[in-house]
């Protein structure tokens, strides 16, 4: 079942057959760089963790969800966003196949879920945050209608990068 579809791509619950596509995601190192967590070492933990925040009740039931974005021609999962509540507003996170990425989806998935937040799931205000070293991961953002608000410093630690706290850029969704 479809939350939300669009030209291109329809944002979604998981479905049996998303956890091979998206392990090539959460395995990869290169795109792991910039998260608070280390690649996936198998497909099995993949599925474990998709199919427990991707379901109707996880974000009243954990404070988070994941979305599938799913290729709507070639009907297979490019990617996910992490749907994290926290009071009166909803944090997105995003992560795009590798052979997915450059098509434009991570911003159309962006935007769209942001509206839909605002617009259908009573939510205030929608924010994010990236890396100020993430330059595509920004890129996707501001293309999205996202807007720098604050510079954070220390705010998280990416291992595969630094054991230390790394500084990101505070972002806010803008109606457009």
């Amino acid at each position: 079942m479809n939350i939300i579809n669009d030209q291109k791509i329809a944002l979604r619950y998981f479905k049996k057959g998303d956890e091979s596509p998206l392990h090539e995601y959460t395995s990869d190192i290169d795109s792991s760089l910039y998260l608070s967590r280390r690649p996936y070492q198998t497909q099995a933990k993949t599925l474990a963790v998709i199919s427990k925040y991707s379901q109707l009740d996880a974000l009243a039931e954990y404070g988070k969800c994941i979305w599938i974005i799913s290729d709507i021609d070639e009907n297979e999962a490019v990617g996910y966003l992490t749907c994290e509540k926290i009071e009166n507003y909803l944090v997105l996170h995003i992560g795009i196949r590798k052979k997915c990425e450059s098509r434009g989806i991570a911003s159309q998935a962006l935007k769209i879920a942001a509206e839909y937040w605002l617009t259908v799931g009573g939510i205030d205000k929608v924010v994010s945050y990236t890396d100020v070293e993430h330059y595509s991961a920004k890129s996707a953002f501001l293309k999205a209608g996202f807007s720098i608000v604050d510079t954070k410093e220390s705010y998280y630690i990416a291992p595969l990068l630094s054991p230390s706290e790394r500084t990101v850029y505070w972002l806010e969704y803008s109606v457009t």
